[in-house]
């Protein structure tokens, strides 16, 4: 029965084709994320499902290989996991979509109710239905009354409908025997009106004022600080992509999809710090790569120690040194050589030019190029006399090739890293103003629509009689209020969280910032000053009495001495720096790749 293809399997084969389709356990360990022993122990069961072949050298290392061209198997995860995701995805796209269309449903909703409104408004005045007539008619043709019965003016100023008792009909308006009253009435309201109008403008136009001020001297006081201070304001997300249209609302009230940060990320920026630097690290360059404390990058190494088959060796300084051979034995070592092969302009060339541009022994360069021809499939013309033609199509496979080893043994240190605030609202700026409008309007009829029912009133039940009373509030009154004001708290409720978040993104930045001038420093001698970092960060005096409180936290945590007054010495983070960045103690050559004494593509 043969293997089942399993989720690690299509994880190596991955990896291995992003490789170029050749490599070996250091590469793999560092590209998948995986410990090497568990690379080890699943690739030939990861290579039997696509015809992989295995190569070893004339030390024993070993080259695993794909066909680039073949197409790759991939992990099929049970029928109902498969079941499950798929309902779950349509789940999120109707629920996602389902907030953008409501929106726009109860907007629309809203408009034809007010439309509504309004039409029967105009139709009502016209009518004079709203005659509120209190003098004692008699006429039954007055609309609103019972009657003139000599009276012939209405509240409002208009003619009853109907005759008066000299019997002539009348239009317009004329004066009756309370309408002095009432003008003075109507005069006074307006009177008051108009000043309760301008009280409140007064009140608002004092309290804009109030708010302006604020905001003056806040903003002044950030102005006075910058460049004094260590408190470096977060660099805020910026939303460049408009989401569409079923995503929008989603991302306006809870923020732009998120990325999800791989929890083996810092160990493979690690990782590549180590293969560059001949497969050595000390606790301090894990401080400096991750920012973290010395304890826990420390562990972090020992983890990778474990995990990849390191050791630990003690240097003549008395400095702690993690020694990883096994990533110096790369596919990726080989291909340093490209732009040489690249220079050569597709000319033939034998094994002797090539060991005498690199300084290589002839055995050793023949196992190189054997390594590279196969990489970028280039022409070789085996005889008495071998040659090697790399053309512009190998060139440039090579260059591809290349590129992807390079990229696993780059590495960034913490300073290159700092945190940014997220983005609150996930819709770009200018592109948000239909939500703001569309939800204002929502939320203020559902509010409207709330005082409207909870004095017993209907609006549109009897209207169509097709829906009951407890529906008709929910569905045009809590439901869409309930939404509206999610659609505005929501985000605000994230904006004080994130808000509190800050405050510890702003202290792990001017953590690695710190250790910035701290590193820059130690280049020199291992006695290191507030002024000095200050100057090698470009800061203003000011910032001294900050940075010499966290200088003395550093200097607690990197086992620092007091040597003199305000001045620290980090004789350990100093030997450790030195320790790596000594140049000569490996030569890279050692380890890589020798001739191929075997390989299951070629057998003997």
């Amino acid at each position: 029965m043969s293997n089942p293809m399993t989720a690690l399997d299509e994880l190596l084969l991955t990896s291995l084709r992003a490789l170029g389709g050749k490599a070996t356990v250091g590469d793999l360990a560092q590209r998948s994320a995986l410990p090497s022993h568990e690379v080890e122990a699943r690739i030939l069961g990861s290579l039997s499902h696509v015809g992989g072949h295995v190569a070893v050298d004339d030390h024993g290392n070993l080259v695993y290989s794909i066909e680039r061209s073949r197409p790759l198997p991939t992990f099929r995860p049970p029928l109902m996991a498969r079941i499950f995701a798929t309902l779950y995805a349509v789940f999120k796209a109707v629920f996602f979509a389902a907030l953008s269309i409501a929106l726009v449903m109860y907007f629309t909703v809203y408009v034809i109710i007010i439309l509504a409104v309004i039409v029967a408004a105009i139709a009502a005045a016209a009518k004079g239905s709203d005659c509120d007539c209190d003098c004692d008619c008699k006429v039954p043709d007055c609309s609103g009354c019972s009657g003139c019965d000599g009276c012939v003016l209405c509240c409002d100023g208009t003619i009853c409908h109907g005759f008066n008792r000299g019997g002539d009909k009348l239009y317009g308006k004329v004066a009756g025997k309370n309408h002095p009253e009432r003008v003075d009435q109507r005069a006074a309201l307006r009177d008051a009106q108009a000043q309760r109008r301008e009280e409140n403008l007064r009140v608002k136009l004092e309290r804009s004022k109030v708010r302006a001020k604020r905001l003056h001297n806040t903003m002044a006081m950030l102005g006075n600080r910058r460049g004094k201070s260590l408190d470096f304001p977060l660099e805020v997300e910026v939303i460049t992509e408009n989401p569409p249209f079923f995503r929008a609302v989603r991302d306006f009230v809870f923020g732009p999809p998120s990325v999800p940060v791989s929890a083996s990320a810092e160990y493979q920026n690690l990782l590549g710090f180590i293969r560059d630097h001949d497969g050595r690290i000390t606790a301090t360059d894990g401080v400096l790569l991750t920012g973290l404390p010395l304890d826990v990058a420390d562990r972090m190494l020992l983890e990778l120690a474990v995990q990849h088959d390191g050791d630990v060796e003690a240097s003549e300084e008395g400095v702690v040194v993690y020694r990883f051979a096994r990533f110096m034995v790369s596919v990726g070592t080989d291909l340093d050589a490209g732009p040489w092969l690249a220079s050569q302009n597709g000319n033939a060339f034998r094994i002797v030019d090539f060991a005498n541009a690199f300084g290589l022994e002839v055995i050793d360069a023949q196992a190189r190029l054997e390594v590279l021809a196969e990489l970028a499939e280039a022409k070789v013309e085996r005889g008495e006399r071998t040659t090697y033609l790399f053309d512009w199509a190998a060139c440039e496979r090579l260059k591809a090739a290349s590129e992807t080893h390079a990229s696993l043994r780059n590495y960034h240190f913490a300073w290159e890293r700092l945190e940014k605030a997220p983005a609150i609202i996930g819709v770009p700026v200018g592109k948000r103003g239909w939500i703001y409008g569309f939800n204002t309007l929502n939320l203020l009829m559902s509010l409207t629509l709330l005082v409207f029912y909870s004095g017993g009133e209907r609006l549109v039940g009897p209207a169509i009689g097709l829906m009951s009373e407890d529906f008709e509030q929910w569905s045009l009154g809590i439901l869409p209020c309930l939404m509206s004001l999610g659609v505005f708290v929501i985000p605000l409720v994230r904006a004080i969280v994130e808000g509190v978040r800050d405050r510890g993104r702003k202290q792990r930045n001017t953590r690695r910032v710190i250790l910035l001038g701290l590193a820059h420093c130690l280049m020199d001698d291992a006695v290191v000053t507030a002024p000095e970092i200050r100057r090698a960060l470009s800061l203003d005096a000011v910032a001294e009495d900050e940075i010499d409180r966290y200088l003395s936290k550093l200097g607690v945590e990197l086992e620092a001495t007091l040597s003199g007054d305000a001045e620290l010495s980090f004789d350990r983070v100093h030997r450790e720096l030195r320790a790596v960045s000594v140049a000569g103690e490996v030569d890279p050559s050692t380890f890589a790749l020798k001739p191929i004494v075997y390989d299951t593509a070629k057998p003997m």
